[in-house]
């Protein structure tokens, strides 16, 4: 499939291949799911990606921080139908019930890399929480048997085994590149 849409997007950020890369990989893996969560949304690419690929979905939610992004979540998402855009913290979102959760969170803890001289492209970049944060909100948020595709750097890679050891089931790990992996991983337990 071609895909020749042209993301809004703010100046400060541009999305990158991993993000479609994700969604395709996700979509390969697990075609059928219905309820949709794209955590870490950005601009929408993963999300609006997997839904273009796949017509079964029922609702896609977009979970982003950054309210510089919300403009451009709504323009890129605006023909999906049941599309839901919240702008806050994950953390701070409880209650949901999701069957596919893809995450492109950003990739380096906050005082482990150098930051940018831009304060909302450091928000993109650096994390102030830990891994086992964000696969406890995914195991909160998923139904039994849901699926997770997490995209993040391989030196990561460990970090997340660990921290997801006892609550999902690992299905498949895909290198992207020499610094990106994709992790696709089911909830075995609630």
């Amino acid at each position: 499939m071609n895909f020749d849409f042209v993301y809004s997007q703010p100046d400060f950020y541009h999305f990158s291949q991993s993000s479609v890369e994700l969604a395709k990989y996700a979509f390969k893996n697990e075609p059928q799911k219905k309820k949709v969560c794209d955590l870490f949304a950005g601009c929408g690419v993963v999300g609006r990606e997997y839904a273009e690929l796949s017509k079964n979905f029922t609702e896609i939610t977009f979970i982003e921080l950054q309210q510089s992004f919300m403009d451009h979540l709504r323009v890129n998402s605006e023909h999906l139908k049941r599309a839901h855009l919240i702008n806050d913290d994950f953390r701070n979102v409880k209650s949901l019930a999701f069957d596919l959760i893809l995450a492109n969170p950003p990739f380096f803890e906050i005082g482990k890399a150098r930051p940018s001289p831009d304060a909302q492209k450091n928000v993109c970049q650096m994390r102030d929480y830990q891994w086992d944060e964000i696969i406890e909100w995914c195991k909160a948020s998923l139904e039994l048997g849901g699926s997770l595709f997490l995209l993040l750097p391989t030196i990561e890679e460990d970090r997340v085994q660990k921290a997801s050891r006892n609550n999902f089931k690992l299905k498949s790990v895909s290198q992207l590149s020499s610094k990106e992996l994709i992790f696709h991983m089911f909830l075995d337990i609630k």
